[in-house]
């Protein structure tokens, strides 16, 4: 259950403090594709106080060393866990509980479509995929009756009301249309969401998580989300102009940066030319062209 303290006088009892905001800052990564060579780097920032679990999709078993662990639902509902070893009469046992991050970070692959992200649908039902909607019962001819999950509960609260401040899903297209972009909010609706309403590069969210790392590093206190979003919008506009410069580049329609904040969802779309042609602007001077969803 969320939100017990340290107070033995509390009528909630859990094994661990999972209050609100009791480790700040705190921080939980889940890699569901190789995309993000640096993402580790985010992890790794000394701004987190408490590093709530690595989830990573070819970890076959948990390594409690590392405090990294096989990429799960389970694991991307909690939004963090707390790795707990129990010893009792000589026998000893290792327990993953809920406890949830400030930040969390899900890096994967996108789907315009459904708004889904996590690792490449190949159509098995081990794929670990989800969803800003409940979970739903579904059928097809491969998988027969399966299911489909989402951090919304049945009830149409979020997975996420506990302590998640800032949402950054590096995968493409994830707030590409409005009814995901909605549903998204309906996961966050007080927090700050980065992503992106298109396709996006490997090398180019790398050098954004990169200088987000940096800034991490930077912030000697709590981390302020109007902040976070500015390094975010700085970032990948740095991107944007460094990645048109270079005439010898294909600009195929990546960076196209987006974030949910006080209700509305801002994405930005580059200037486009056709598929696979150079574009011929130098540095500072290629348009980007902005759309504001207001949520509600």
């Amino acid at each position: 259950q969320p939100n017990e303290t340290d107070n033995p006088k509390d009528a909630i009892k859990n094994l661990i403090n999972n209050e609100a905001d009791a480790f700040k800052e705190s921080i939980a990564v889940a890699e569901a594709e190789d995309l993000l060579y640096n993402i580790e780097l985010v992890y790794n920032s000394t701004c987190f106080k408490k590093r709530l679990g690595y989830g990573y999709f070819k970890q076959t078993t948990h390594d409690l060393i590392n405090n990294q662990f096989k990429l799960s639902i389970p694991f991307l509902k909690s939004g963090g866990v707390e790795l707990l070893n129990c010893v009792d009469n000589n026998m000893k046992a290792v327990l993953l509980v809920r406890n949830q991050a400030d930040v969390v970070v899900i890096v994967g692959h996108g789907n315009e479509r459904t708004g889904s992200i996590g690792m490449v649908d190949k159509g098995n039902l081990d794929d670990v995929i989800i969803r800003p909607t409940k979970d739903e019962a579904a059928y097809n001819a491969s998988l027969g009756n399966h299911k489909i999950y989402g951090l919304l509960r049945n009830d149409g609260t979020s997975e996420y009301d506990e302590d998640v401040d800032i949402l950054i899903l590096s995968g493409c297209s994830v707030l590409a249309m409005d009814k995901n972009i909605i549903a998204w909010h309906r996961v966050l609706p007080d927090g700050l969401i980065l992503s992106y309403n298109g396709r996006v590069t490997a090398p180019s969210i790398n050098s954004v998580i990169s200088k987000m790392a940096r800034f991490f590093n930077s912030v000697n206190n709590t981390i302020s989300k109007p902040l976070v979003l500015q390094k975010w919008k700085e970032y990948n506009l740095q991107e944007i102009i460094g990645f048109t410069s270079i005439f010898s580049t294909k600009y195929d329609g990546t960076l196209t940066y987006a974030y949910i904040t006080n209700n509305i969802c801002v994405q930005h779309y580059p200037y486009r030319v056709p598929f696979n042609q150079y574009l011929p602007y130098p540095a500072g001077k290629i348009k980007i062209m902005q759309r504001v969803v207001k949520i509600k």
